[in-house]
């Protein structure tokens, strides 16, 4: 099971898993690349409430080279990734700490719910910028303080970068 480490409470936030077209299919979906075909397996990725989906071009059908194509596109080594990671999430820290505050604000009221009997919030209203306007800042304040903030973590990202 992929799932070995993880407890059944975090499998509910996160899920895992290959698609199929029928339980003994896989879904692979042919993709024209210049002359040549190359076939994708999809993974499917629930965390929370939000799915994606990843292509992998690690199919026994392709070719060596192109077998590789997903490693190549999206990184060497695993530190080399985490990296990636690490500048797009401070790149996108404004979208990070919306969707965290939605996680918290929901985890934290079934918590409390379920410990107290009553629903507690950490925030006035979930995602971030509801609350500051429950706070009493205007929507043209919160947007343009964000776009701000969003520019000095793009610059912070991009500065991470030339310092590799």
């Amino acid at each position: 099971d992929a799932f070995g480490a993880i407890s059944k409470g975090a499998q509910r936030w996160l899920d895992l898993g290959i698609v199929r077209f029928q339980p003994s299919e896989i879904a692979k979906i042919a993709v024209p690349l210049g002359n040549r075909t190359v076939l994708v397996s999809v993974w499917h990725v629930k965390l929370g409430g939000i799915s994606l989906y990843l292509m992998d071009t690690d199919v026994e059908e392709n070719t060596p080279w192109d077998r590789e194509l997903s490693a190549r596109l999206y990184g060497g080594d695993q530190e080399t990734r985490i990296s990636q990671e690490i500048v797009l999430g401070i790149m996108g820290g404004v979208f990070v700490a919306e969707v965290l505050s939605v996680m918290l604000q929901v985890g934290y009221f079934k918590y409390t719910k379920m410990c107290f009997g009553q629903g507690r919030r950490l925030l006035k209203m979930a995602p971030l910028h509801h609350h500051f306007e429950k706070s009493g800042w205007k929507e043209t304040q919160v947007v343009v303080r964000f776009w701000i903030v969003t520019i000095l973590l793009c610059m912070a990202g991009l500065a991470s970068l030339k310092l590799r």
